[in-house]
């Protein structure tokens, strides 16, 4: 999971000018489970109509900020699959979760959420609309 991350971000460096990119939304938000925000996770948007992903780390409250390069917040305008990829904070749960050990609550996210081909999540990006609040069940 963490090798994915580590996969994922280093697109986000880009290299082409600005005429090369696509139409960009900012997106940002607040993702919950149950109500109680949704710490230690990476957020994917995957364009399904393709190009690069936009990610962007949930902090203590939940909210994320998505980049779409290094120099570029936001994320491609249209639709999107949504993924998490787990990215705990402490060596200890880094350790576990590279043995597999992980807490229930995190195994049922990974589970349903953590794959971009399975996730059920899927936004549509507009240029109108800034802010995304997405619940997980």
């Amino acid at each position: 999971m963490i090798l994915l991350c580590g996969l994922l971000l280093p697109g986000l460096a880009g290299c082409g000018s600005r005429g090369d990119m696509p139409e960009l939304a900012r997106v940002r938000g607040r993702v919950t489970v149950h109500g109680q925000p949704l710490t230690g996770y990476i957020v994917n948007f995957m364009p399904t109509g393709g190009g690069r992903p936009s990610v962007g780390a949930t902090g203590p409250d939940g909210e994320f900020d998505l980049d779409y390069t290094l120099k570029e917040k936001g994320a491609k305008v249209g639709k999107h699959k949504v993924f998490f990829i787990y990215a705990p904070e402490s060596q200890a749960e880094v350790m576990a979760a590279d043995r597999g050990e992980l807490p229930e609550d995190v195994r049922a996210i990974v589970q349903k959420y953590g794959d971009m081909e399975t996730t059920p999540l899927e936004v549509e990006v507009t240029p109108d609309k800034d802010e995304y609040v997405i619940e997980l069940e």
